[in-house]
């Protein structure tokens, strides 16, 4: 029988039906059988017709079914994503594997226009995502950070999770053990001042844990580079001396009886000029807090991706808003769970008009950037 004959003989609509009871895709031969044709083979170029039309879908070679397999494995890969909590290869695998298989050629190809579409998170997309947001919650060391992002679900290959923590320590978007000692040590010398042990062991006992090696040698580098100064066995920051200060000139004062108010010493050490506090308006920080995240979300370059502080302030909007305003709105985004902040890691090391281009807290920490949740 010619394909001529069977185009005669056989109706599309028939052709449909028998493909749209079918729970999987047909075998030409299966086909042929099911509609009463003696030649599978000559059955074959009527079905490849119909797949050039579009009235009906290739499943390979020979195969041949009237659901689309980009449809399906878009559906597939979307409802994968959502109730497993699967990503990257294992999500394409698990995908591809059915029932019905569908071609790796075809799911990854669907995948790939997924993440295009921002459908679908890439797995270094995630692990960037996870690394900042677990960093920020600052209970994790780097091996238990490194080892909690990979595990989440959708779980990531600790490899990529590795190659992210690089990039973004990189990036200052990510403390590594050795700046996280640094900042610490400092900052727990602006107001304790303890022996070289007994340092080590203070910021050891904060989390996230940092091992006492580690310590050490941050130690004995900031006493080299002159940020921290060992005075009678003491470590003091060299750059927020105050409190010592205070301390020790109230003490040299009452040796020799004399008596100075604790503002007076402070007046003493204060070498900037008088200036008017800024006392934040209240009222003020939710409509700027309001302002920041549209502003954060226009000009950032995807969903979710980071924005410096640096540029936020030079939107029109916020320029000329007070910075203890701006700060505590920044902060407010945080705390509303609605924006996460990244830390600078080094920020103590930087001169102050450098600072003052961060986001700080009040109590030490120092953040460059934020990105949407």
């Amino acid at each position: 029988m010619t394909s001529h004959s069977v185009r005669n003989t056989v109706e599309l609509q028939d052709i449909l039906r028998v493909l749209e009871q079918a729970e999987g895709p047909l075998k030409s031969a299966q086909l042929s059988k099911q509609l009463k044709q003696k030649s599978g083979k000559a059955f074959k170029p009527v079905l490849d017709e119909e797949v050039r039309t579009g009235r009906i879908y290739s499943w390979g070679s020979d195969s041949y079914w009237d659901k689309d397999p980009k449809a399906l494995a878009r559906e597939r890969l979307l409802n994968l994503a959502k109730s497993d909590g699967l990503a990257g290869d294992t999500l394409t695998k698990r995908a591809a594997a059915g029932p019905p298989k569908i071609g790796p050629a075809i799911v990854s190809q669907v995948h790939e226009e997924l993440l295009a579409e921002n459908l679908l998170a890439s797995p270094r997309k995630l692990a960037r995502e996870r690394l900042l947001a677990l960093a920020n919650s600052g209970a994790l060391d780097a091996v238990a950070l490194k080892k909690r992002a990979a595990e989440e679900p959708p779980r990531i290959k600790a490899a990529i999770v590795g190659d992210v923590y690089k990039e973004l320590a990189a990036e200052h978007l990510l403390a590594t053990p050795k700046a996280l000692a640094r900042d610490r040590l400092l900052n727990i010398a602006k107001s304790e001042f303890l022996a070289a042990s007994a340092l080590v062991e203070r910021a050891a006992g904060e989390p996230p844990t940092i091992g006492s090696k580690i310590l050490t040698s941050a130690r004995t580098e900031l006493v080299k580079e002159g940020l921290l100064r060992v005075v009678a066995k003491l470590n003091v920051n060299s750059r927020h001396p105050e409190l010592y200060l205070e301390r020790e000139i109230a003490r040299l004062l009452a040796d020799f009886g004399v008596a100075r108010s604790k503002e007076q010493i402070q007046a003493l050490l204060d070498s900037s000029p008088a200036k008017a506090p800024v006392t934040p308006d209240a009222h003020d920080v939710p409509e700027v807090a309001e302002k920041m995240f549209a502003a954060m979300n226009r000009i950032a370059f995807a969903p979710g991706t980071t924005v410096t502080f640096y540029r936020l302030r030079q939107q029109a909007e916020l320029a000329s808003i007070p910075k203890a305003v701006f700060d505590k709105a920044a902060l407010r985004l945080q705390q509303e769970r609605r924006a996460l902040l990244a830390v600078h890691d080094h920020a103590a090391r930087l001169p102050q008009e450098e600072q003052d281009q961060f986001v700080t807290d009040g109590l030490g920490t120092f953040y460059v950037s934020i990105y949407a949740v």
